[in-house]
């Protein structure tokens, strides 16, 4: 009878146990989305400044042949002097993202070593459970 109520309560742990963990992979799983978005809208700015890139490198060349009227040529400067303000501002507003962002990535690497310790207290749990069921 006692050997029932053991097992029993073995069980009930386990059950609890696998419900602590689910939650914490829950949480684990909602910050790692929280990064890959971060890292999403990133890559898009490095594309549109990419793309500005392109355009003046593309008029350049077009100016470097030499087919172009004055009119044109001026029209042409004025083009890639406003493109190259736009990939300024652009990278100006990343900076400042990244200079605010500086704190929160501090203190991202500290929930990240939290993350880790409470990976290695589930890993924990599960092997001595794992350990409680095979000793029943």
């Amino acid at each position: 009878m006692g050997n029932k109520f053991r097992k029993a309560g073995k069980i009930l742990q386990l059950q609890t146990n696998i419900q602590s963990i689910e939650e914490e992979i829950k949480n684990i799983d909602a910050d790692i989305s929280s990064r890959l978005h971060d890292s999403l809208v990133q890559s898009s700015s490095y594309i549109k400044l990419q793309k500005l890139l392109d355009e003046v490198s593309f008029l350049l060349s077009y100016l470097k042949e030499g087919n172009s009227t004055e009119k044109e040529t001026k029209d042409l400067l004025k083009t890639i002097r406003k493109r190259l303000i736009l990939i300024t501002i652009s990278l100006l507003k990343d900076i400042q993202k990244n200079m605010l962002k500086s704190a929160e990535s501090l203190n991202t690497a500290q929930e990240e070593l939290i993350m880790l310790s409470n990976i290695q207290k589930l890993y924990k749990t599960v092997e001595e459970n794992e350990k409680n069921f095979m000793e029943g």
